[in-house]
């Protein structure tokens, strides 16, 4: 369960970020954000309080920026065992 995820602008300029889900079932992904805009010195926090994303083992939560180490990310997440 991913109770926080945050990405952070760290490069003087705006970048965009793109954030998949990918299912271990099928191979299937999905974004969460396309092209999520974030100006310089800003946070984008996709994933936050009530909000939560449920990933199944083997469930690939993937991030991408528009420029090269340009986010910096912060996820904070929590095993539910059975």
């Amino acid at each position: 369960l991913v109770a926080g995820l945050t990405l952070a602008n760290i490069v003087g300029a705006t970048v965009f970020a793109d954030i998949t889900l990918s299912s271990a079932e099928d191979n299937h992904e999905v974004y969460i954000i396309k092209r999520g805009k974030i100006p310089v010195s800003m946070t984008m926090v996709p994933v936050a309080n009530e909000t939560t994303l449920t990933l199944e083992a083997g469930d690939q939560l993937k991030i991408k920026s528009s420029t090269a180490n340009s986010i910096d990310v912060v996820l904070t997440y929590m095993s539910l065992d059975p």
